[in-house]
């Protein structure tokens, strides 16, 4: 059995490499797109329209607070982006999930 030469292994491995990742970005807007809703769902009503409501009453130490035993603190940035920016239709959290 011949092998290829080290040449044409990594161009295959480099094309390989973007079709995984092209595949992954394509199934998270699909994803997005078919699970999308503008009602927080579960818990996400006191970890994001709780939260927010806290943020804007000037309490910082809401962006802190723990949530089911973890700090979420980056979780909380898009969620206050999207309430703030895109009036709460979740647009920053789906575009978070495909970046």
């Amino acid at each position: 059995m011949d092998t290829l030469p080290a040449d044409k292994t990594s161009a295959l491995a480099h094309v390989v490499s973007w079709a995984i990742m092209a595949t992954f970005l394509v199934m998270a807007a699909i994803g997005c797109w078919h699970a999308w809703s503008p009602v927080p769902i579960g818990d996400m009503w006191n970890g994001t329209l709780g939260f927010f409501v806290r943020a804007q009453g000037g309490d910082w130490w809401a962006w802190w607070d723990q949530h089911n035993e973890h700090r979420i603190l980056l979780a909380r940035i898009f969620f206050w982006m999207d309430m703030a920016w895109f009036r709460e239709r979740m647009v920053s959290c789906c575009w978070s999930t495909i970046c």
